[in-house]
């Protein structure tokens, strides 16, 4: 986080009377995301007089960027110079990821660079301070080497009119190694600046003696200064505070700790939540899909239904004009077969009296039985014939009454086998559409 903002013309804001900050990067928790996002946070319509713990008038914005973007992380250090943001150091997801490039950020068109350097810079370095020094020169002290997870009490300088490193001499006490410390720039009454540390952690909490870090010349030597000897009261008192701030800070451990604990239960509920979500959908989807399956099914077979309907009325009809002419043809048959046994009558008669004609035997003196027995030569062959054809009709008529008795029986078949399958498409009409209503309820 760093403020560029101001008060009118005694700020750094971009435009005058606006009091904003730039919000970049960090982790955010408990899922322990390192992020590298720009927000502008504005602040300039806030009531500081109000005693209440949430107040109102604050405004959030989230900026879009361009350019070479620092991967996301933590533990930097930033200046504002010349309407530009600048980020060095910090920590990455990947241990191994070097941190010591130079990134700046322009306010103009909010557009990333990597910034080219000349010189030795530091080490991959977290939790670090840094602050703009006199004739266009940057000072980085201490933090966290990435590498040995040690921290350090180094003194760097980047000027820049060129952006070169450099490490300069160094007289007095130094200030120990440390990091999460907090520092900033005083001028003194000669309008020197000069870099004062406080407080900050190596193995345990450091000492919060003020030290002052300060330029003797021009040739970069810098001169540490503790601004009071401690008496032995003192070290009594900063060896007991240190012993009940190393308790405290076992104490914070365990109850870190317990958060960790705590974070990594609600991560695991939540990832069981994200399981079940997903699951769910998917079993909606699924039952929305086996719903359209079934509507779809049930359309097809309602259609299915309704063309054998059209298909069945169409059977009914040609079955009930083929009864008509069965009925027809049957009466027909009748009143031939009549016709027939009346002509058998007839004939029977006649063909015996005939075999008992043909039977007789004539006098071959008489002329009259002559001209019978040639008469009946004559017609024998007609009658034998007349005989045959008789009978041949009454075969006939006898075959074409069992084929219209045989398509009869036929179509009484076919119409009992469509009327069970209609039958049987109903029942599984029926039972989709209350398999259907069941499911919706």
């Amino acid at each position: 986080m760093y403020l560029y903002g101001g008060q009118g013309e005694k700020g750094r804001s971009m435009e005058p009377g606006q009091l904003d900050r730039i919000i970049f990067g960090g982790v955010c928790l408990p899922e322990n995301q390192l992020l590298n996002d720009i927000w502008i946070f504005d602040y300039s319509k806030i009531d500081n007089r109000s005693n209440l713990t949430d107040v109102s008038g604050a405004q959030c914005i989230e900026l879009q960027t361009y350019g070479q973007k620092p991967s996301p992380r933590r533990g930097m250090c930033s200046f504002s110079v010349d309407k530009k943001l600048f980020i060095f150091g910090g920590q990455c997801q990947e241990k191994d990821e070097e941190t010591n490039i130079l990134y700046c950020l322009s306010y103009d068109n909010w557009e990333w660079a990597v910034v080219e350097c000349i010189g030795q810079p530091p080490p991959s370095r977290s939790f670090l301070t840094a602050g703009l020094y006199t004739n266009r020169r940057v000072i980085f002290f201490g933090g966290l080497d990435n590498e040995t997870s040690r921290a350090t009490n180094e003194v760097n300088i980047l000027t820049l009119n060129d952006f070169y490193w450099s490490s300069p001499f160094q007289a007095g006490m130094k200030a120990g190694p440390r990091y999460h410390h907090s520092s900033c720039l005083i001028e003194n009454d000669n309008n020197e600046r000069q870099m004062v540390i406080l407080g900050g952690l190596d193995f345990t909490f450091c000492s919060m003696e003020l030290c002052i870090l300060y330029e003797t010349d021009a040739d970069q030597v810098q001169e540490w200064e503790q601004l009071q000897e401690p008496s032995e009261i003192d070290l009594v008192a900063q060896e007991k505070a240190g012993l009940m701030i190393f308790e405290n800070k076992q104490q914070i451990n365990e109850l870190n700790d317990l958060i960790s604990q705590e974070r990594q239960k609600l991560i695991k509920q939540k990832e069981e939540k994200e399981l079940f979500d997903q699951e769910q959908k998917k079993e909606q989807e699924e039952q929305k899909k086996n719903e359209e399956q079934q509507k779809q099914n049930l359309q097809e077979l309602q259609n299915k239904n309704m063309e054998l309907k059209r298909n069945m009325e169409d059977i009914f009809l040609l079955i009930k004009q083929e009864q008509l002419l069965s009925k027809e043809l049957v009466t027909k048959n009748k009143l031939l077969e009549i016709t027939v046994q009346k002509v058998q009558d007839y004939l029977m008669p006649l063909d015996q009296f005939f075999t008992q004609l043909l039977n007789n035997k004539f006098d071959e003196k008489d002329q009259k039985e002559i001209k019978l027995k040639a008469m009946i030569d004559e017609v024998k062959d007609e009658v034998l014939r007349s005989r045959d054809l008789h009978k041949e009709s009454l075969y006939r008529l006898k075959k074409n009454y069992e084929r219209i008795n045989q398509g009869l029986q036929k179509s009484e078949q076919d119409l009992d086998k469509n009327r069970k399958s209609i039958s049987q498409i109903d029942k599984q009409y029926e039972q989709i559409i209350c398999e259907t209503e069941v499911e919706e309820q």
